[in-house]
């Protein structure tokens, strides 16, 4: 049998029972980079042989795992984090083994995409992955204007070196929506920051290091463009601790020099 596994995308000890399981079971481990898996698996004492399946892997390499399954050979591929075949060589593998009439199965666990849309607080009922953005400024603008209809949260990965661009692209193009630049997920240094995009980009510089994943939200409708989102959030807040939607207007109107007949009919109407 083959089996893609899932394993951590920073902190260790994000790797089901079964994970582990399956990986030490196996007589074969393929891996986008046996370098950097072999930290994850001598973590664990998983001390199954590892051979590499990388992006410049051709035929030869998909024939010797044919070869191992037609010999009744337990195999594994995992990547080098996260959930295999999301933005990593696997997928090659599914096609072959497609082609070849061989089933396969998947071991479930961490990918970046869910947790990063569970942290921008963005709706999470409807979403859209759109994977790597560009390296480009043309296309990450092409990629962005895409999404402008789209009503749902978005999800990208971007290298550390292209959110700074990113951020610029979709201010300059009006991209009307807020925005979660999530960093380093599940590491010590794991940070989000959300907000207007104009107000997030000022945050970046060309020079970030780490891994990155984007979440817009979906389209700002008429009502949250016209009035200050800290509005919005702090009306909400104090209707939670039971104030008055009058008196919370009321003081709300004052403090951002908003007339309190449009906050009415905006917030509470």
């Amino acid at each position: 049998m083959f089996y893609f596994v899932s394993t951590p995308i920073g902190n260790l000890k994000d790797i089901t029972l079964r994970a582990i399981e399956v990986l030490k079971e196996s007589d074969i481990i393929f891996c986008e980079d046996t370098r950097h898996s072999r930290k994850l698996l001598e973590h664990y004492g998983i001390k199954t042989r590892v051979d590499s399946f990388h992006q410049f892997s051709g035929e030869e390499k998909l024939e010797k795992i044919k070869k191992l399954l037609d010999e009744g050979k337990t195999v594994s591929y995992i990547s080098d984090a996260g959930t295999p075949i999301i933005s990593d060589p696997g997928y090659e593998i599914v096609k072959f083994l497609k082609e070849n009439g061989i089933e396969y199965d998947v071991i479930p666990g961490v990918t970046a995409l869910i947790p990063a849309l569970m942290l921008s607080g963005f709706p999470p009922d409807k979403f859209f992955f759109g994977g790597f953005l560009g390296k480009k400024e043309g296309e990450i603008k092409k990629q962005l204007e895409k999404i402008k209809d789209i009503e749902a949260s978005v999800i990208f990965y971007q290298s550390p070196l292209r959110v700074l661009k990113t951020l610029k692209v979709a201010k300059d193009i009006g991209l009307n929506r807020e925005v979660a630049v999530v960093k380093e997920l599940t590491k010590i240094h794991q940070k989000v920051i959300k907000g207007r995009v104009e107000e997030v980009l000022k945050e970046f510089s060309d020079k970030e290091k780490g891994e990155f994943v984007i979440v817009f939200s979906p389209p700002i409708n008429k009502r949250e463009s016209e009035i200050p989102q800290a509005l919005i959030e702090e009306y909400n807040m104090l209707i939670n601790e039971k104030i008055e939607p009058k008196k919370a207007i009321k003081f709300l109107s004052k403090k951002y020099d908003i007339p309190s007949k449009k906050l009415y009919s905006e917030l509470a109407g």
